[in-house]
C-alpha cells in the first residue's frame, strides 16, 4: 500500500501505516467499484473468455484505452458481450469469476462499525443485484437491462457517469462527501477520488488511477484496507454545483436494502 503525505508511509509488506492524524470527518459510507476492484481480473474479460468473445473484449478495451472510445460507447460495447446469453448462464458465469478474497469479512467488518457499504459501478443492475445479494452491501447503482424470453436486450444508447451518481447517494444519504470513501480502479474511480474523504486505488494499473487517490494498494486480501477506513485522509472541496443536478439524464440507478441497523450485544 502506498499512502500519499509524510505522515502517511509504508513498510516492506506494501501495506501503509495508519495515519497518526486524521484531516476528515469520520466515514459514513464506503463505495466501491466491481470489475477490476471485487474481481481478480476485469469481469467482462472472464465471461467474454468463456463466450468465446475474447477479440471483441480485447479490441474495446484497446480502444478505449487509446482513447479512441469513450466510457458510455466502452460500456455498450461490454453490454453486448452478453448478447443473446440465456441470463441463467451469465448469473453461473458470474458466481465463478475470480474474487479477491474477504469481500463478505470486509462488509461485515464495516458494518460493525455502523458504516454503510454500497456498490458505485457502471456495472448493469444484474450484476450489482448479486453481489449484494451475496455480500450484503446496503446499495448499489447499475444500468438498466430489459430482459425479454430470459434473454437480455441490448441498448442502443446510455450515458453513465459515476461523479453524477453519488451527488445522487450523497443527497439520499444526507451525506457531505468528506463522510465517503470510495475504493475502485479506473478513470471512473479517479474521477471521484478527489471528491470525497478517502480515495483508495486498489488493484489499478495506471498511474493517472495512482495519482488520484489519497492510497494505493495492491493486494488479493480486501480486509486489509478496514483500518484506512474510518475516517477521511482529507477535506474535499465543496461542490459548488453538486453533481446530479445539471447536464444530460444519467443511466446509473440506485437500489436500496433496508438500512443496516448493528445488532445489539
Amino acid at each position: 500500500m502506498r499512502a500519499k503525505g509524510p505522515s502517511h508511509r509504508s513498510d516492506r509488506r506494501g501495506v501503509g501505516r495508519a495515519p497518526s492524524r486524521w484531516a476528515g470527518p469520520a466515514i459514513r459510507l464506503v463505495t466501491f467499484d466491481v470489475d477490476g476492484t471485487l474481481t481478480r481480473e476485469h469481469g467482462w474479460a472472464y465471461l467474454a473468455r468463456r463466450l468465446g468473445r475474447r477479440s471483441e473484449y480485447e479490441a474495446t478495451q484497446e480502444a478505449f484505452w487509446r482513447g479512441e472510445r469513450g466510457e458510455d460507447e466502452h460500456l455498450l460495447a461490454l453490454l453486448d458481450l452478453a448478447r443473446g446469453v440465456p441470463v441463467s448462464r451469465l448469473l453461473r458465469l458470474l458466481t465463478r469469476t475470480p474474487r479477491v478474497k474477504g469481500i463478505g469479512s470486509t462488509i461485515r467488518q464495516l458494518h460493525a462499525r455502523g458504516q454503510r457499504v454500497g456498490l458505485l459501478t457502471h456495472n448493469p443492475e444484474w450484476v450489482s443485484r448479486w453481489y449484494s445479494e451475496r455480500y450484503g452491501f446496503d446499495l448499489w447503482s447499475g444500468v438498466p437491462q430489459e430482459v425479454r424470453s430470459g434473454r437480455l436486450e441490448p441498448r442502443d444508447r446510455l450515458h453513465v457517469d459515476k461523479l453524477r451518481a453519488l451527488g445522487a447517494l450523497l443527497r439520499h444519504e444526507g451525506l457531505p462527501p468528506g463522510a465517503v470513501a470510495h475504493v475502485g480502479d479506473g478513470p471512473a474511480d479517479a474521477r471521484v477520488f478527489p471528491r470525497v474523504g478517502t480515495g483508495v486505488a486498489l488493484n489499478a494499473r495506471h498511474r493517472e488511477v495512482w495519482e488520484a487517490a489519497d492510497l494505493v494498494v495492491l493486494t488479493d486480501a480486501l480486509p486489509v484496507l478496514v483500518p484506512y477506513l474510518v475516517r477521511g485522509y482529507k477535506v474535499p472541496p465543496r461542490w459548488r454545483t453538486p453533481p446530479g443536478r445539471t447536464g444530460p439524464s444519467n443511466d446509473l440507478r440506485w437500489s436500496y436494502q433496508e438500512p443496516y441497523k448493528p445488532r445489539k450485544p
